[in-house]
């Protein structure tokens, strides 16, 4: 028996008709669609399979879980102190993640003295300072440590930004973290940071009246530093 046009799917030609293709259209959007919805159930975090993705995803998901105002603080604080633990050694890795970021700003802010130390020791070093300082996400963090710090050990954190500052301030990122660190300094930390405009030359000359203790309230001039032969 030949095929007539009342056969499903087949026309004169013996060739599938628009109508199968609907049908075959169908299943393949069926088909895509339960691969979407797998592929949404699954656990996901920025980053993919780059180094610390699962990590990056349980930080994040534990913060929003314990970060709303209603959760007792007592809870809040043990769980900000097993974050503390979670990031320790990987800060600069973790601080270039939006996400995780934001939980180590959140360390920084609301963490005991103690979670604060530890991040401000890892992290202290010129190395680390300028790589998180020049990040979109990790200067967030820089900035944070600046605002926490007491002012007794800002010079220390201060000291790691020598040599960079015209770096810095050429910097989208690296600018505003240098703008804060300027108004959180004395007259003194101001002069450190000015000098390096001046050239290597005057910085050094700068850096030497600093740790020699000449330097007065009012700071370093330029015309003092280069004209003073025990600066030299």
């Amino acid at each position: 028996k030949q095929p007539t046009n009342t056969d499903e799917g087949v026309g004169k030609s013996g060739k599938p008709t628009h109508g199968s293709f609907n049908k075959l259209s169908d299943v393949q959007r069926s088909d895509k669609g339960k691969m979407r919805t797998e592929e949404a159930s699954r656990p996901k975090s920025k980053g993919g399979t780059k180094p610390h993705a699962l990590t990056i995803q349980e930080l994040s998901l534990e913060w929003e879980k314990h970060r709303s105002k209603k959760v007792p603080e007592a809870n809040r604080k043990k769980v900000i102190a097993d974050l503390a633990k979670r990031v320790k050694g990987k800060v600069a890795e973790l601080g270039t993640n939006h996400k995780s970021a934001r939980v180590i700003q959140a360390i920084i802010k609301q963490g005991s003295q103690k979670d604060r130390d530890a991040i401000f020791e890892e992290v202290s070093n010129p190395k680390t300072i300028l790589f998180l300082a020049t990040s979109s996400y990790g200067s967030f963090i820089v900035r944070a440590l600046l605002d926490s710090t007491p002012k007794k050990d800002l010079t220390r954190l201060l000291a790691h930004f020598r040599g960079n500052v015209v770096k810095l301030a050429r910097h989208p990122c690296g600018s505003a973290v240098l703008e804060m660190a300027y108004s959180l300094s004395n007259a003194v930390q101001r002069s450190a940071l000015v000098a390096e405009f001046y050239g290597p030359e005057f910085a050094l000359k700068a850096h030497a009246a600093i740790v020699s203790g000449g330097v007065g309230s009012e700071g370093l001039r330029l015309k003092d530093a280069l004209s003073d032969p025990s600066l030299g």
